[in-house]
């Protein structure tokens, strides 16, 4: 009988109760009971012991312990839950053996009441949280929306007057504009980003990427930034120029232009920043060093935590760009560091997979140049939007622009003019673009030409729902021009060929 006296000794230290029985007839005796939920139940030891389980509790609540009392007693190990008196509880039933007989049946009561309390108050945490991360992504894809916007205007228009020829003055200005322009967006991704990291929604898509092209595209951006500090920006290819590399042209340039505009933002007056590039074991390593005060020990542990922001420095900032860029190479399947001495400078690196791209067909076909006069729908109900993209197109002279600005309008002219390429703003007065799409897509006039969605809402989780439906491209708010210009190009060589 030693197990039962066990069990009975630990059930005093808990909330349950311990109850023993032996069998009389078809009955069941208690022998011992005791623990605080006999208490909560409004019972005491003596209602038990010597008694019988019809003798303590209603005849419907002891038919059904009785069936379990005798499962226990022909050697099952009885597991059972359920409500007596409102306190919800567990019950674990098992037989005693002596002389290869069962001679006793023990039954340990588990009170579950703040189990279940706990589990109750989890659960509705786990809900609150989850609406607040709803509401989180639903108000920073709504400020996105605002700030983007006007945004498009403010950026769209600086790049159309930076094609201008301009005296030195006003181009000065125009430089002055969209330096302010892209570091509000900046921001803007660095913190939409940041949340889409702590909700688990930051996603890439791994391709073919040109480095060297992707390179050079970026040091372009970063060289007015550079000029202002006189900084030499030099690159050291050590023959990978024709790298190409597995990963995501997005947020490979993103990471690029973060590691270029810190090495330029946090170097010295006619400093040096200097990007070079080796190739080892399947991978690229890319180095972009700078002639910057560097970083003591400490600091280079710290500086790819969140908000963690360099001591001393008076460098606008919030602290995540490097938090951000190392995630977004992990993603890649990367690695990245930093090497830096005091007072010499700063290597920050990160390296990604080469890409082996299979044996390309030699048979190349001529394509022929496209025909001018390709015939644009923009359906778009801000006015600045309309003129934002009246004027780009006039940078070139192969298209004719039609607007719209509304659904119910933009869907007669498709239908009634011939048009070969559709600009479709996704957050229209009358109709919200899916509606306008599939609208199109059921006609057989419009089915065929392809559509371009362009939005302030630049939440990752929209552009794959859109892209899904089927349109051609999702461009985001502030509309880049040369962006625009080039899907456009492609759309138009490629129903020429």
């Amino acid at each position: 009988m030693l197990y039962s006296n066990t069990v009975a000794h630990v059930s005093y230290k808990d909330s349950g109760l311990i109850f023993k029985c032996i069998r009389r007839g078809q009955e069941f005796i208690h022998t011992f009971c005791e623990g605080k939920m006999l208490h909560k139940l409004g019972l005491e030891p003596e209602q038990f012991v010597n008694r019988t389980l019809h003798d303590v509790f209603e005849p419907d609540v002891a038919e059904a312990l009785l069936k379990n009392h005798q499962a226990a007693w022909q050697g099952q190990h009885v597991e059972m839950e359920g409500t007596l008196r409102g306190i919800p509880y567990v019950c674990y039933i098992r037989p005693v053996y002596d002389g290869g007989k069962v001679v006793e049946i023990i039954g340990t009561c588990i009170d579950m009441t703040e189990r279940l309390k706990m589990q109750e108050e989890m659960q509705q945490a786990k809900e609150e949280a989850q609406k607040a991360s709803i509401a989180k992504s639903e108000f920073l894809s709504k400020m996105s929306h605002e700030l983007r916007t006007p945004l498009n205007a403010i950026l769209g228009f600086a790049q159309l007057l930076d094609m201008q020829q301009l005296t030195a003055k006003p181009q000065e200005f125009v430089q002055e504009i969209l330096g302010a322009g892209r570091h509000l967006l900046h921001l803007i991704d660095d913190v939409l980003d940041l949340s889409r990291i702590e909700s688990g929604k930051l996603k890439v898509s791994l391709e073919a990427v040109s480095f060297s092209r992707l390179l050079q595209e970026c040091l372009q951006i970063v060289s007015l930034q550079a000029e202002k500090k006189y900084i030499l920006m030099d690159q050291h290819l050590n023959g990978h120029n024709d790298a190409v590399v597995l990963a995501d042209p997005v947020r490979l340039k993103q990471v690029l232009l973060n590691l270029l505009n810190n090495a330029v933002k946090y170097n010295k007056m006619n400093g040096r920043v200097v990007v070079s590039l080796c190739a080892r074991e399947g991978r690229l390593f890319v180095y972009v060093k700078d002639t910057g005060p560097g970083l003591p020990l400490d600091e280079q542990e710290k500086i790819f935590q969140p908000f963690y922001r360099i001591r001393g420095t008076e460098e606008d900032g919030v602290g995540i760009g490097l938090f951000l860029t190392k995630h977004l190479v992990d993603m890649m399947d990367g690695q990245m560091g930093v090497q830096s001495t005091p007072g010499a400078g700063s290597d920050f690196w990160f390296s990604l997979p080469l890409y082996q791209a299979e044996p390309a067909a030699g048979n190349e076909e001529h394509v022929e140049e496209a025909a001018a006069f390709y015939r644009v729908l923009y359906i778009e109900d801000n006015p600045r939007s309309l003129e934002l993209v009246k004027n780009i197109l006039l940078l070139e002279d192969s298209y004719t622009l039609l607007t719209a600005t509304n659904g119910i309008e933009g869907l007669e002219l498709a239908r009634r003019q011939s048009v070969d390429i559709i600009l479709l703003d996704m957050n229209l007065p009358d109709m919200h673009g899916y509606e306008v799409f599939e609208q199109l897509k059921a006609d057989q006039r419009t089915c065929g030409i392809p559509v371009i969605a362009i939005s302030a809402n630049a939440m990752p989780g929209d552009i794959e729902q859109t892209l899904q439906k089927g349109f051609h491209t999702y461009l985001t708010k502030p509309i880049d021009v040369r962006g625009l210009l080039s899907v456009l190009e492609s759309l138009r060589r490629g129903n020429r060929q």
